[in-house]
């Protein structure tokens, strides 16, 4: 049921002024006293007197404070808000967070690229010695077989074993790295990394409303002689 007040007629013939409410961010709530602003940018009809004006949008700083309105007169109210101290330490620990979860997600790709240059290099030098110690003990296995004296068959035998032996090394060198070294060492790191940004506590916001949207909804309902009434709904 709606809720009647009257009000004497005489407090309807105050003087006026008009201010001009240019606030930012547009989504910010703005209160006189109890009555909450609308419209921006545009000109609003208030009695004149001293109010006490309250803005506030969500993730910024609350201000309160004085405005005078004066009689036949447009002013200007101006106020950017800013971020508050709590938004800007969340901003902080949010890229804190999306930095460290990109580093570890993405640093074993990096290190992988770089190693896998790292390890081509050694791969094609080990490849050569390779090549070049086969041939070299074939040559060796070919004069000991072809050889006539002692001394000769020998050296050729010792040539021939110190090639092998070479050979071998740099085959085994070469299969380890691959195996051991390129893909154990990336997937151990990779997995360790992985591991560490799945347990990344992403930063949250939150914040109590310093002021509420809610408004009266206020309609002429009748004229009287010398009274207004006006009714309230909730």
């Amino acid at each position: 049921m709606p809720l009647l007040c009257v009000i004497p007629f005489h407090l309807l013939c105050q003087e006026t002024g008009k201010m001009i409410f240019n606030v930012k961010p547009s989504n910010a709530i703005i209160r006189l006293d109890t009555m909450k602003i609308t419209k921006l940018l545009t000109p609003v009809s208030l009695n004149a007197g001293t109010y006490t004006v309250k803005v506030w949008a969500p993730k910024m700083k609350y201000y309160e404070g004085k405005l005078k309105v004066e009689p036949n007169k447009t002013k200007v109210f101006g106020k950017s808000l800013t971020y508050c101290d709590e938004y800007r330490t969340f901003k902080k620990q949010l890229n804190s967070y999306r930095l460290k979860n990109i580093a570890f997600k993405y640093i074993p790709v990096i290190s992988a690229v770089g190693y896998s240059t790292f390890g081509f290099l050694k791969l094609r030098k080990w490849d050569q010695e390779i090549d070049e110690y086969y041939d070299k003990a074939s040559e060796a296995k070919n004069n000991y077989e072809n050889a006539i004296s002692l001394n000769e068959i020998g050296k050729h035998k010792t040539d021939f074993n110190n090639y092998k032996s070479k050979y071998e090394k740099a085959t085994k060198n070469y299969n380890n790295f691959i195996i051991y070294s390129c893909i154990g060492t990336d997937l151990i790191f990779g997995c360790f990394l992985w591991r560490k940004a799945s347990k990344l506590k992403k930063a949250k916001y939150k914040e109590d409303p310093k002021l509420s949207q809610w408004r009266f909804n206020i309609n002429l309902s009748s004229k009287q002689t010398g009274n207004v009434t006006i009714a309230y709904n909730f």
